[in-house]
């Protein structure tokens, strides 16, 4: 597979993450869903619009906010398809790593360096909500705020909904994650995750983009 040079080389995203001691608000677009019909066809616009990523390597910067902490990350990532991925937590000064995450041929683990503790997990999921703390991460998710480019979307099961400057918004309810995709582009703008017991968001957050000088 040919490997495609994308736009952005960096991006910065900011997750809000529910507090157990503020309420959870819900997901609410600004305006009714399209037509299946519609929907279908920008939908189908949208996938065609989509590069083809093989592989990739990103620097993202996190600042997570849970109430009232603030806690600012950086993260270096890479992954290579079908099923490689690699995570390194880094400081906000200094390149020395923290903890990695490193998945591979179904095989995953993760390392946390200052506590020099090890552990394999089953799931991959499962692993990257432990080792991110964010609740519903995968690597679909990871991928899509690493690149900026949004999955390939199951026309046949989301919904969208037009959004303010032609923006778009792509809701996958069986992956409880929504894309708002900037106008004209195939760049996630914004992404909420949402509960799967109901339509409470558990991550919100946006993404800002650079370009090679």
């Amino acid at each position: 597979m040919k490997r495609r040079r994308l736009a952005r080389v960096g991006c910065c995203v900011v997750a809000i993450f529910a507090s157990g001691c503020s309420a959870a608000h819900v997901f609410e677009p600004a305006s009714a869903p399209l037509s299946h019909t519609d929907g279908q066809t920008l939908c189908e616009e949208i996938n065609a619009a989509r590069p083809s990523v093989s592989a990739f390597r990103t620097m993202a910067e996190s600042t997570i906010t849970a109430g009232r902490d603030t806690l600012s990350f950086r993260y270096a990532i890479a992954a290579r398809e079908p099923d490689s991925l690699r995570i390194d937590l880094l400081p906000n000064e200094g390149a020395f790593t923290l903890g990695m995450l490193i998945m591979h041929g179904g095989e995953i683990q993760s390392i946390n360096v200052q506590e020099k503790t090890f552990k394999r997990s089953a799931g991959s999921s499962t692993a990257l909500e432990e080792f991110l703390g964010m609740r519903g991460a995968s690597p679909e998710v990871i991928q899509a705020l690493a690149t900026g480019v949004a999955p390939l979307f199951e026309c046949g099961r989301v919904r969208l909904y037009e959004e303010g400057r032609g923006d778009v918004t792509v809701l996958d309810p069986a992956a409880r994650v929504a894309y708002t995709i900037t106008s004209g582009t195939p760049h996630v703008k914004r992404f909420s995750i949402l509960s799967a017991e109901d339509e409470s968001i558990l991550v919100e957050g946006s993404l800002y983009y650079s370009r090679a000088e």
